[in-house]
């Protein structure tokens, strides 16, 4: 049996991990980036973060403990705000319901901010214990957001990846809004210098 620490820094959980924090710096960096560039990053992201999800094994729920969190409502609130200005009018479209969760079928509005912050609230929690926790809490923590993704989170990069393929290829010019890029800041997704690339390293040398 594989011991956690070799668990928690296999190469399919690192590949989630660095995908994961990939995303969150596409959300808390959304306003230095153009709604258009904002649009064809996330497009790109979101099926990479669920197919890294998929690949994962089962966790055992027998080891996992109760996960700390770190995201506040404040945190939730302050991401939203920033992403319903980034997408304007693009926020709304609609979704059509399943007849497992709406007898009638019928299509209903939803938020693409909504639903970009909620995957980045599990996404985000989940990536701050892999920055600070032990080995088991990494691994609770790679329970948890298992089966927030099963029940979840899931469900919300679907809906969001169905409607982000409608506004790159529904040959609808995006217009940009008012809000401009923030400037002096530096949008990068350098990983090579996060902890989890550098803890993986680390077990490659020894």
């Amino acid at each position: 049996m594989q011991s956690i620490e070799t668990i928690v820094y296999s190469p399919l959980v690192v590949n989630f991990v660095q995908h994961a924090q990939e995303f969150n710096a596409l959300i808390e960096l959304s306003d230095s980036i153009g709604l258009k560039d904002f649009i064809d990053r996330a497009h790109l992201l979101l099926p990479k973060l669920y197919a890294a999800m998929v690949q994962l094994p089962r966790f055992d729920s027998e080891l996992a403990d109760e996960q700390q969190r770190f995201v506040t409502q404040e945190d939730y609130e302050y991401q939203h705000n920033q992403l319903v200005r980034k997408l304007g009018s693009y926020d709304s479209y609609e979704e059509i319901s399943t007849p497992r969760n709406d007898a009638t079928g019928e299509g209903i509005s939803v938020s693409l901010a909504e639903n970009l912050c909620d995957i980045y609230q599990d996404t985000k929690d989940f990536a701050l214990v892999y920055e600070i926790g032990t080995h088991e809490l990494m691994y609770a923590a790679l329970w948890e957001i298992q089966q927030a993704f099963e029940n979840y989170w899931g469900h919300k990069a679907v809906s969001v990846l169905r409607a982000l393929h409608y506004l790159r290829y529904s040959n609808e010019e995006i217009e940009e809004n008012d809000q401009k890029p923030a400037e002096n800041t530096n949008f990068s997704m350098d990983t090579s210098q996060w902890f989890i690339s550098r803890r993986q390293q680390d077990l490659s040398d020894e």
